[in-house]
């Protein structure tokens, strides 16, 4: 006959993961909740709170450096309007009136040799026709109703700013040359400038800033937003000749319309950008500092290394903390469980479980002990009767 029955065990069953279920084990697990979650919180918060203070400074910063940028670059403007002031006295007025060309052209030619910087030099009449020119003619044209040329008139010297391209001038100066009497305009003298020494002093800026360990890259932009001009102290900046509004910059246009430093995130660079006007009412141009956003918040990276550390070190010591409390709590209990087996098993009264503990686990102890003490005692009786 086929024995349907089903035998048990004493032996508690036990799930995919015997490990989680011990106390060992639990343990385990409760030391990694109470480790990894407030600690990936505090680390969340603290990083979070530590990067937006790290790139408002970093930010402010590269505003100061934007906003020092563009005073270099007018200081280079304002000594190129003093010296083409300079050179508008030194035009012969009779030269003018009588339209002498050769004279007017020896006058041109000795200047741009006293300074040879200067890339174009020419004199107009009032009303915008060539009388001379230097080496070569500058590249702006003018008639008596242009507005700079109506400036002019006004006895105003006006900027001019010309588009970058293959070594040609970065902006021209435009400068009235008045008769004998000082009191009417005989004639425009037209200076086109170099983008040397604007880079020049750029790029001293940024060599400086280098000794002090921030790596900028220091911009010129025009209205347009493509970039014309900047600081390249190690290497040629790869933003040079590119239109930057085209490709999603809002620092540009930032800057030339708020006409006062301050500074971004330009996302479509992923960098911290500072900016700032050079002469909006004249130039229209903006100095741009740019730091790629990693290198902004590098001392970030690095606490978020040292986090990750600690974090790392504090799991290992509670695991480790845990492990050990965890076998010195399963100690007893394995013994009671061993002792309760052989008791259901064979009967016979185990050796006391022997504890040190007063908690409950070693009141749990005591009671076993007792409980089989009054077992023996009560098995001895039942055989004596």
């Amino acid at each position: 006959m086929k024995d349907n029955s089903t035998t048990t065990t004493d032996e508690p069953r036990r799930g995919r993961w015997p490990g989680v279920r011990s106390l060992q084990g639990k343990l385990a697990a409760l030391s990694l909740l109470l480790v990894v979650v407030p600690g990936a919180v505090f680390a969340w918060i603290a990083l979070g709170s530590a990067r937006h203070a790290l790139e408002h400074a970093v930010g402010r910063q590269l505003a100061e450096v934007a906003q020092d940028s563009a005073e270099r670059v007018e200081a280079e403007v304002g000594r190129a309007e003093a010296l083409v002031r300079g050179w508008a006295r030194r035009v012969p007025v009779n030269a003018v009136a009588a339209h002498d060309a050769a004279e007017l052209q020896r006058v041109l030619l000795a200047l741009q040799h006293d300074n040879g910087g200067v890339q174009a030099l020419s004199v107009l009449d009032p009303e915008g026709r060539m009388l001379a020119s230097g080496t070569r003619a500058p590249r702006v044209a003018g008639t008596a109703d242009a507005a700079w040329m109506k400036a002019v008139a006004r006895g105003e010297t006006v900027l001019i700013a010309l588009p970058r391209d293959q070594g040609e001038a970065a902006f021209a100066i435009a400068t009235p040359v008045v008769d004998a009497d000082g009191d009417a305009l005989a004639a425009v003298l037209i200076a086109e400038y170099p983008w040397e020494p604007i880079d020049g002093a750029l790029q001293h800026a940024q060599h400086d800033l280098a000794a002090l360990g921030l790596d900028v890259s220091i911009l010129v932009v025009d209205r347009s937003g493509r970039v014309i001009g900047g600081g390249s102290w190690q290497e040629p900046s790869a933003l040079a000749g590119r239109n930057l509004v085209t490709d999603g910059w809002l620092s540009p246009a930032l800057a030339i319309e708020n006409e006062r430093p301050s500074y971004g995130h330009e996302h479509a660079a992923d960098a911290l950008v500072g900016y700032a006007p050079i002469d909006p009412s004249r130039l229209a141009l903006a100095a741009l500092a740019v730091q790629p956003i990693d290198a902004a918040i590098a001392p970030v990276r690095q606490l978020q290394r040292r986090l990750i550390l600690t974090l790392a070190a504090v799991l290992v010591v509670g695991l480790g903390l845990a492990t050990i409390i965890a076998r010195r709590l399963g100690r007893p209990i394995r013994e009671l469980i061993a002792a309760t087996r052989e008791l259901a098993r064979t009967g016979t009264t185990p050796q006391p479980v022997v504890t040190t503990s007063q908690d409950e686990i070693g009141e749990l102890a005591s009671s076993f002990n007792r409980m089989a003490s009054e077992l023996t005692r009560a098995r001895d009786d039942l055989l004596s009767a």
